[in-house]
């Protein structure tokens, strides 16, 4: 995916710490920390090494690192090998690549779990 490569609309850099609610119109890179809520109208990308412990709020959410939170993406949600998430995650489309490592519930949007009815 492009949000892997080149720059970022938002660089929370290695090394930096990021507390509050954080929000950004573009793509958001994360390799350091992050706590609090995050919320972006575009992609937000979890990179190996970095640390979030916030609510995450997305069009897309892109995990290589580790995150204590939900996840709530309008389109895409991707768990790369190295992730680690406990936390909820809620997206039209879940993708877990093998490695990954959930502690959480996920719920796509348009499906029915079993047991709910409408």
């Amino acid at each position: 995916m492009k949000e892997l490569r080149g720059s970022p609309d938002c660089l929370i850099g290695k090394g930096m710490v990021a507390e509050g609610s954080l929000s950004s119109e573009g793509v958001m890179r994360i390799e350091g920390r992050c706590s609090g809520r995050i919320t972006c109208a575009a992609t937000v990308v979890i990179v190996e090494g970095a640390r979030v412990d916030a609510k995450i709020h997305a069009e897309n959410v892109i995990v290589a690192g580790l995150v204590h939170g939900s996840i709530t993406a309008r389109k895409l949600v991707r768990l790369c090998p190295s992730a680690r998430v406990r936390g909820d995650v809620k997206a039209g489309e879940f993708l877990m690549e093998a490695g990954a490592r959930l502690w959480g519930r996920v719920d796509r949007y348009g499906i029915i779990a079993q047991g709910e009815s409408n």
